[in-house]
Order: structure tokens, then C-alpha cells, then sequence
């Protein structure tokens, strides 16, 4: 007794294959720009909350400590304060040296950015100290500094800033807020 079995076909042909793999191909080409804007943006929003934890880390310890702590911008090997408006190569965290030791104690350290994005204080800061009682009553003109940070390449949708007052209050602002533009 011979068993009947139907021939079937199972896979597909190769123009089939070759028409998803069009469509897979236009879908992705479509998404791709977008995508990018969106690996951007929450790139810089990292970085700027990042950012934002040190400083209030640095505000922390001097408040615990009793004693001043600076956060500056650190220079292109991360190993020392720099004395240009460089955030995105780094900052360092440290306590301000008793009179009569003179060694100051480095609390963190961030090293530079994987990325090209910079982040540039307006207007210029290469440090902030923060007293004891929380304060940043080094910060010039009207006590508050604006840390803005651009991606590269640049895209306005993923600009981030962050807004930094004398009393240490800080806040993400919104582009075209003060001197985020």
C-alpha cells in the first residue's frame, strides 16, 4: 500500500526574499534618522544629569563636612583644575585644604566624555565652591550659571541645560530659557 502524500512547498522563493528584504531596507532607512535624534538625546541627558549628581555631591560633602568644596573644570588629562570653561572634558570634586595643611582632598573625579558633546558655563565658570551651609556664593554676576551642553553633530532637540543659583539651588531648564539657546 503506497501512502499518498501531497507535494507541498514550504520556504520561500528568492523573489520573495528579495522583496522583504526591500521593504526591511526602506523601513530602516526611514527610522534610522530618528533613531539617531533619539540615541542624541538621551546621551546629553545623561551626561547633563551626571553632571548634576556631582554637583550636588560636592554641596553634600560641604555640608557634611563643614568646610568648603570646589567642583572645577578639569584640564585634557582630568588630573588637575583647568582654567577654560571645559566642563565636557571633565571636572574634579575636592575639599578646600586646612590652613595649615595646604593638601587638598580630591573627592571624585569624572573624566572626559566618550562623546564630542561639549558642555560650556555661561557666563564663564571654571569652578564652583560650595560653603558649608550649601551655598555657592562664588558664582559671578547675578548668582546664576547656566551649564549648557550641545551634542555633536549638533541637534537643537537634544540641547540640555542646567541652571545653577548662588543659594546652590539647581534646576534642568528648557532651551531658550535664560541663556539656554
Amino acid at each position: 500500500m503506497d501512502n499518498y502524500f501531497p507535494k507541498t512547498q514550504s520556504g520561500l522563493t528568492l523573489i520573495e526574499l528579495m522583496i522583504v528584504i526591500v521593504i526591511v531596507g526602506i523601513l530602516t532607512s526611514l527610522a534610522a534618522p530618528s533613531f539617531v535624534s533619539v540615541t542624541q538625546r538621551f546621551r546629553a541627558l545623561g551626561e547633563i544629569n551626571a553632571f548634576g549628581g556631582d554637583l550636588l555631591y560636592a554641596r553634600s560633602e560641604a555640608i557634611k563636612a563643614g568646610a568648603d568644596v570646589v567642583i572645577c573644570a578639569a584640564n585634557t588629562t582630568s588630573t588637575d583644575c583647568s582654567s577654560s570653561n571645559t566642563w565636557h572634558l571633565g571636572w574634579i570634586v575636592y575639599s578646600v585644604p586646612d590652613t595649615g595643611t595646604g593638601v587638598k582632598k580630591i573627592l571624585k573625579v569624572q573624566k572626559r566624555w566618550a562623546s564630542t558633546d561639549t558642555m560650556i558655563a555661561s557666563p564663564t565658570t571654571t569652578d564652583v565652591t560650595f560653603t558649608r551651609d550649601g551655598f555657592a556664593p562664588s558664582l559671578s554676576g547675578a548668582g546664576v550659571v547656566t551649564f549648557v551642553l550641545t551634542t555633536t553633530p549638533a541637534n537643537p532637540f537634544a540641547l540640555q541645560c542646567m541652571e545653577l543659583s548662588k543659594q546652590g539651588r539647581q534646576q534642568i531648564v528648557a532651551k531658550g530659557t535664560g541663556a539656554c539657546s
